[in-house]
């Protein structure tokens, strides 16, 4: 998996992903996969779609994913503002663990996407506590730190993006400027 740092836009994100996809230079891409590293070997493989719950309703996003034709491993192509097996922004992610953090009740907390319930915040909760407190402890990045620094520290630290529970590899790509 490859997630590209790109800004999130609540309205028309497919548009903007379509848009930035097509800017994108493939030949600057490095596959993420442990045993190859290879630059410039990934080329446009398929699409899927992925489900995401926005603050208006639950939206789907077709993801690129694209195949290194060094190790033949295929890789999805997302943008740094969603979690990779979660249909929730990491923003939700982020607002919600700052609450809980703040010694707000799960039970009680309103959240900012009112597409999320209850239940949706005490699973978030759980998947912190059980998966990334202790690793942002040990980074001594606070949940009230910036986004992006808090997503880098993990990438750097981890190869995962924040709050993504499975521990598949992922790389973070920056695009030049």
């Amino acid at each position: 998996m490859i997630q590209i740092l790109t800004i999130y836009c609540s309205l028309f994100f497919q548009e903007k992903y379509n848009k930035f996809i097509e800017s994108l230079n493939f030949s600057s891409l490095t596959c993420p996969h442990p045993e190859c590293g290879f630059r410039g070997q990934c080329t446009r493989h398929a699409y899927y779609k992925r489900n995401i719950i926005t603050e208006y309703d639950k939206k789907y996003i077709r993801i690129l994913r694209v195949k290194c034709l060094h190790c033949k491993k295929t890789h999805a192509l997302l943008p740094n503002w969603i979690v990779p097996y979660s249909q929730h922004l990491v923003a939700d992610h982020i607002e919600i663990i700052g609450a809980y953090h703040a010694g707000i009740s799960p039970y009680t907390f309103k959240p900012s996407n009112p597409e999320i319930n209850t239940w949706s915040v005490v699973y978030i909760i759980k998947q912190f506590e059980d998966h990334w407190k202790g690793r942002l402890l040990s980074l001594v990045t606070s949940i009230f730190d910036e986004m992006d620094e808090i997503i880098s520290s993990c990438f750097i630290s981890y190869k995962r993006q924040f709050m993504q529970i499975k521990r598949t590899r992922n790389a973070l790509f920056i695009p030049p400027t």
